[in-house]
């Protein structure tokens, strides 16, 4: 079976409150919905695009799509490494882009062959993903009250986004480890939003907390930073605006500038790509934290299967996307206590994201 046809559709979808980092906010989520036809078999793949993070707009990975099309027509599903050969020939960047393109095309193989992607990937390891719960950049009562109400809910491990208020993030930090003990793993995530010395401060001063791991808390491109500040501070740090490929993975170990790195499929460009990273790592012995955005059903599904797929130590990001969105929007995957079901149907095993409303 060969790539007959690709189509995309962009979505604006409004998430259940404004997702807030340390130097932006979020409140819908921009979709872009690409479908690739093989014959008679069609596969679904779906981004979410966030500028400040991607580099990218709905509308520009919608038209990066829309020029990469005539340009993998053609290609045999299964041969996903002249895909990807073919797409970086022809443009440049465009990650979320291509990284849609290659979510579809691994639905549409899984379903020609009868069987899930991450049977694709090299087999299952897993049947259900540990999911954290994210919380965004909220004021200490009300970030205790949503830590208290999803322990309830089943999950033990919380990533708090820091770094707009200094005092009130330490204060937070310290709260919730307070009321909740040792019942649950605390990370926190500053998205590259610390120079060096306020990230010394400001963590050092959370350390006692006892954090499982410290998320990005310098600039992409300061790996020394990160080094200098991994030998200041108990917590692991875990690299993820830093990644975006192999090679990425490689500096990141030469320079010794992490305990453990971030796997965005979506960022990385695909399943293919991804993978490659997280044997890198294997190899480097990195730790790896499978990640994600706030993607639809299609792309939270992917972030599933290639979680199942690489063993995980820690709890994956892999469905932030079904956290921020409403369930009258978005498919929920099976889920008991913070234990997500990967899918077992045919492909993604997840509905099109063009039966989603967007009111």
């Amino acid at each position: 079976m060969i790539v007959s046809r690709i189509s995309v559709e962009l979505l604006e979808v409004p998430l259940r409150e404004p997702f807030v980092m340390s130097f932006f906010a979020v409140t819908h989520g921009r979709h872009a919905i690409v479908t690739v036809e093989a014959g008679e078999v069609s596969g679904t793949g779906a981004v979410c695009a966030i500028p400040p993070l991607t580099g990218e707009t709905a509308e520009s990975v919608g038209d990066a799509v829309r020029s990469l099309a005539p340009v993998v027509a053609g290609v045999p599903l299964a041969d996903r490494a002249e895909l990807h050969a073919r797409m970086n020939a022809a443009l440049y960047g465009n990650a979320s882009a291509k990284a849609a393109i290659d979510f579809a095309v691994h639905d549409a193989l899984g379903k020609t062959l009868g069987v899930p992607v991450s049977t694709l990937l090299g087999g299952r390891r897993r049947e259900t993903v540990p999911c954290t719960w994210i919380i965004g950049d909220k004021p200490l009562e009300t970030t205790t009250a949503d830590v208290r109400k999803r322990y309830a809910d089943g999950f033990r491990t919380f990533k708090l986004k820091i770094g707009r208020d200094d005092e009130l993030d330490i204060a937070r930090i310290r709260s919730v480890r307070a009321q909740m003990g040792d019942s649950i793993k605390l990370r926190v995530d500053a998205n590259a939003g610390y120079t060096r010395e306020r990230a010394a401060r400001i963590l050092s001063a959370m350390d006692e907390a006892n954090l499982e791991l410290i998320e990005q808390p310098l600039a992409r491109n300061d790996l020394g930073g990160h080094r200098w500040l991994r030998t200041r501070l108990r917590a692991p740090i875990m690299l993820d605006e830093s990644v975006g490929s192999a090679s990425d993975v490689v500096a990141i170990a030469d320079a010794e500038a992490a305990d453990l790195i971030y796997i965005k499929a979506a960022k990385a460009g695909g399943l293919y790509p991804a993978t490659a990273i997280a044997n890198v790592a294997e190899a480097a012995h990195l730790g790896v934290v499978v990640g994600g955005n706030v993607e639809l059903a299609p792309g939270c599904a992917a972030n599933l299967h290639f979680a199942a797929s690489f063993g995980l130590n820690f709890a994956s990001d892999a469905c932030v996307g079904m956290q921020m969105h409403s369930p009258e929007v978005m498919e929920q995957f099976e889920r008991v206590g913070d234990a997500v079901r990967v899918p077992t149907s045919p492909g993604l095993g997840a509905r099109s994201g063009l039966t989603y409303s967007s009111t």
